[in-house]
C-alpha cells in the first residue's frame, strides 16, 4: 500500500470516527444510546483527560467500527 493510499484511509477513518461520535453531543444523549460512565479518571501531568463513558456491549463484540464508538470522553465545561 503507498503512503497515498494509506493517508487517504487514514482520512476516511477519521471522517467516519468524527461522524459517528457527533451525535453524542451530551452525556445525555450517551447515556440514551447505551453508554455507562466510568470512575476511571486518568490523569497527566498536564491534568484530567476527562469523563469516561463505555459502551459495554460493543467494547464485548470483538469489532471496531469508527462509525460505532465504544469509548467516549467529554472534556468538563465548568460553567458553560
Amino acid at each position: 500500500m503507498t503512503m497515498m493510499a494509506v493517508a487517504a484511509l487514514a482520512h476516511d477513518t477519521l471522517v467516519h470516527a468524527v461522524l459517528g461520535a457527533v451525535v453524542y453531543r451530551t452525556t445525555e444523549r450517551a447515556t440514551e444510546a447505551g453508554f455507562s460512565a466510568t470512575d476511571v479518571c486518568v490523569d497527566t501531568d498536564e491534568g484530567a483527560i476527562g469523563f469516561h463513558y463505555v459502551h459495554h456491549e460493543r467494547v464485548m463484540d470483538g469489532l471496531l467500527d469508527a462509525t460505532a464508538p465504544e469509548v467516549l470522553v467529554f472534556f468538563a465545561t465548568w460553567g458553560r
